[in-house]
């Protein structure tokens, strides 16, 4: 049985990412030891779901979770090249920078209020009650929590890649638990909850 919610990416870009595929005749490896296009292309097209999830919890927002998503591939695909093993972490990663040039989260931002697409998102996923309280939360904290929480990335990496200092890191990550927990006995969400869930599909992506 399925543990992610299907988001579902609109048929025109999953046609687009398909069609990028075309592109794994030129690898950027050596097959074997470093990754080439066909592994990064199966990546993708192989954990969709997964990875339009993450795009879409860093930007609270369906059109720039797509845009997101296309610009991870495009930088896999047009990037240097690394080692076989890496691929999962380096598309992950790839998703996590591109969402951050994007919404460009820093200390001290305003809160974001959910999209309409957000609320329709919510009602149609089995995750709805856990996922909804991750979006609601403010810019910064959202993509801390999302980074350092569900992704497992350090304070130093998240700092390196948020540029800003692991104090402020440390911060938001508090500010983030307390705000899921606040939530908690209205949507019966919580921080070890949320976790649990994403490591759950972690396990499916292998």
């Amino acid at each position: 049985m399925a543990l992610l919610p299907v988001i579902g990416i609109r048929n025109d870009r999953i046609r687009s990412i398909t069609n990028m595929s075309g592109r794994i005749n030129n690898p950027i490896g050596t097959a074997g030891v470093y990754a080439n296009g066909a592994d990064y292309c199966n990546a993708f097209l192989s954990n969709m779901d997964r990875l339009y999830l993450l795009a879409y919890l860093l930007t609270a927002c369906h059109e720039r979770a797509e845009r997101c998503f296309v610009a991870g591939f495009d930088e896999c695909i047009d990037g240097i090249s690394v080692f076989s093993e890496w691929v999962p972490a380096w598309v992950r990663t790839a998703i996590v920078k591109c969402a951050i040039r994007m919404i460009a989260p820093g200390p001290g931002a305003g809160a974001r209020k959910p999209t309409s697409d957000h609320y329709r998102t919510m009602r149609s996923s089995g995750g709805n009650e856990l996922l909804s309280s991750v979006v609601r939360l403010e810019p910064f904290e959202r993509c801390v929590f999302v980074m350092s929480v569900l992704e497992r990335l350090s304070d130093q990496e998240c700092s390196i890649l948020l540029r800003t200092t692991r104090g402020e890191v440390a911060t938001a990550r508090r500010m983030a638990v307390e705000h899921l927990a606040s939530a908690q006995s209205a949507v019966h969400c919580g921080k070890d909850q949320v976790s649990r869930y994403w490591d759950e599909g972690r396990e499916l992506q292998g």
